[in-house]
């Protein structure tokens, strides 16, 4: 008879590290999430493996800002074409409500 021993697995711990930016006044932590020993920290390792055999293989890749600027050099943009530039405002979600910004 073949059993099985079960799966124990951690809360994620939340941690805070210490702001080093004095001139933003509040919480002097920076909240961390280790996710060690919790139930997706093996799904978290496996993943960039197999998700990094997917990056670079299209045609709209760019490696680097130094083929960026090559790419654009390369290009000729006429009076009639239009350049849409886009800008990452806030790439985690903030909770001002719970007092970490």
């Amino acid at each position: 008879m073949q059993t099985t021993a079960p799966c124990l697995f951690q809360t994620p711990r939340l941690y805070g590290l210490l702001k080093i930016q004095v001139h933003k006044k509040g919480v002097p932590l920076r909240p961390i999430v280790s996710n060690i020993g919790a139930s997706t920290y093996q799904l978290s390792k496996y993943l960039p493996g197999l998700l990094s055999q997917l990056t670079g293989k299209s045609v709209h890749h760019v490696k680097n800002s130094f083929q960026f600027v090559q790419i654009l050099e390369s290009l000729r943009v006429q009076p009639e074409d239009l350049m849409v530039s886009f800008d990452v405002v806030s790439l985690f979600y903030q909770r001002s409500d719970c007092g970490f910004t």
